[in-house]
């Protein structure tokens, strides 16, 4: 389809307030065609509702709906992991690979709780951001 991207690249163009219509559309005719249940279009309602929800509050939904795409393959993934280490979890931290992920993962947890650490000694966060200099 390369011969199709500056075509798909006009859609960017056109404005939010004739584009959404047609993308609600093609939501509710996506989501009912797959399983032909009205249950599919209540559910679709109720994220909507829940995303609107979010954003009027000032949270971004992208990353509940990563999680409720990604959670369930990442919960099988971990499910044959502990099967196939026989629940021995030290394995993850042992490999190399999943050693240095689970330190940044630590790492990217703790990082809110170090600034607030620093911020409180009056010293200034690596990033740049942090208590500014009297």
């Amino acid at each position: 389809n390369l011969p199709m991207v500056g075509l798909f690249a006009q859609v960017a163009r056109v404005h939010g307030k004739y584009l959404m219509p047609i993308v609600i559309v093609f939501c509710v005719l996506g989501s009912f065609a797959v399983r032909n249940s009205f249950m599919d279009l209540w559910v679709l309602a109720l994220f909507g509702i829940l995303g609107y929800l979010l954003r009027k509050g000032g949270f971004s939904p992208a990353p509940l709906a990563l999680g409720m795409i990604i959670g369930p393959m990442l919960e099988d993934t971990f499910r044959q992991s502990a099967m196939l280490f026989k629940g021995d979890f030290s394995l993850f931290f042992s490999r190399p690979l999943s050693g240095t992920m689970m330190v940044f993962i630590f790492i990217i947890l703790a990082w809110p709780l170090l600034e607030k650490v620093l911020a409180r000694f009056n010293i200034k966060s690596p990033l740049g951001r942090g208590v500014e200099e009297e």
